[in-house]
């Protein structure tokens, strides 16, 4: 099994002499570098064992931010070894970002709003965040597994009868939260078929 390792991109040193850390192993002969997102100190950082030097506890936080992610890799590398399946980049990117490490399907909608965010304009952004809000004002527990047709058709029909919203406006709404369904579902299968619930009439 590959060895993963924690490595410091000293070519992205910064002027206070920072530079990030990656979690760093070969998958299929690749070499795949997953960011900590955490930047340390280059003096301070102790290459061979991978780790923040020091008993501060700012480098205790750090280090335990970066064993978590290391033993996240390790566990998903050995779940498949001793399922004797093949581990694919994209099947490994899906295991490691998976949605059923948020609590409710609202903490993965927020998590993937500060990436989506950057890509539309400010306004479909705030439009995002006023359709999701009162989507959670729905069932602030809902969990993946809840996200079906017939839940989605019953917000449908709860924003045109209890909020009075027009039929433009509630369809607007469920072509928004269709997005964070399907963003749920490329992250990794959390939930039915995506086929299931976009292919309802009301998506």
């Amino acid at each position: 099994m590959s060895t993963v390792r924690v490595i410091q991109n000293k070519q992205r040193l910064t002027k206070e002499g920072n530079a990030p850390l990656y979690i760093t192993f070969y998958l299929d002969k690749e070499k795949l570098m997953l960011p900590c997102k955490v930047s340390v100190p280059a003096a301070k950082f102790d290459e061979k064992g991978g780790l923040l030097k020091g008993n501060s506890k700012e480098a205790k936080d750090i280090n335990l931010i970066v064993s978590n992610l290391k033993a996240r890799v390790n566990d998903i590398l050995v779940k498949f070894r001793l399922r004797n399946q093949a581990l694919t980049k994209d099947i490994f990117m899906r295991e490691y970002n998976n949605p059923s490490d948020y609590k409710t399907f609202h903490d993965f909608v927020k998590e993937h709003m500060k990436t989506y965010s950057r890509r539309i304009e400010m306004g479909t952004f705030k439009h995002h965040l006023s359709c999701m809000k009162k989507f959670k004002a729905y069932n602030e527990l809902l969990q993946f597994r809840d996200l079906t047709p017939d839940y989605l058709t019953d917000y449908l029909i709860y924003m045109k009868k209890e909020l009075g919203n027009t039929e433009i406006t509630a369809q607007r709404n469920m072509s928004t939260i269709k997005i964070y369904v399907t963003a749920a579902y490329w992250t990794r299968p959390p939930i039915r078929p995506i086929r299931n619930i976009c292919g309802w009439s009301g998506l």
